[in-house]
């Protein structure tokens, strides 16, 4: 007898243990007709849960789907129920309350050296989110030939750490 796939029809881009909640996984989904979402089990796998609202949806005037979840990263232990998700195309997404919903985060996705990303290898993805454990609203990302970034007021504004051009990327 095989194993039953927790997800079936699903592609799994990421997995995570979170250090806040003993016992937590989040899994980062795509399907080819839901787009993105996330799921969370706290048995270490054994059973999942997937809220309906967790779906990593772009306001509808973006003309933007998610094409994969690439990165969870749960917030710091003084922000137990923040999760952050960076996704293809390069974007953020940010949650507050335990991965029930999550949010775009628009000012990275605004951000006005969004047209000169390109995408990689991998696609235009944002492939790494780096909380501070020591400063909640400090946080860094890495978008695949688009460069470093930092927010250092929780998401709102976003300055260029490293960027494409000078990785000779753009």
């Amino acid at each position: 007898a095989g194993v039953e796939a927790p997800f079936p029809g699903w592609v799994v881009g990421t997995l995570r243990f979170d250090p806040n909640r003993p016992g937590r996984l989040w899994a980062g989904l795509w399907g080819i007709w839901s787009g993105g979402s996330v799921a969370f089990s706290d048995d270490l796998g054994a059973t999942w849960s997937e809220d309906e609202q967790a779906a990593l949806r772009f306001p509808s005037d973006s003309g933007a789907a998610v094409a994969q979840v690439w990165q969870l990263t749960p917030g710091p232990a003084d922000r137990p129920d923040e999760v952050w998700a960076g996704v293809e195309p390069a974007a953020l997404f940010r949650s507050t309350d335990g991965g029930r919903s999550f949010d775009l985060v628009e000012g990275l996705w605004r951000h006005p050296h969004r047209e000169s990303w390109h995408p990689g290898f991998g696609g235009l993805c944002l492939h790494t989110v780096l909380p501070n454990p020591d400063d909640a609203d400090d946080v860094l990302v890495g978008i695949s030939t688009g460069g470093v970034y930092r927010t250092q007021d929780g998401g709102t504004t976003w300055k260029p750490l490293v960027e494409a051009s000078v990785m000779g990327l753009a």
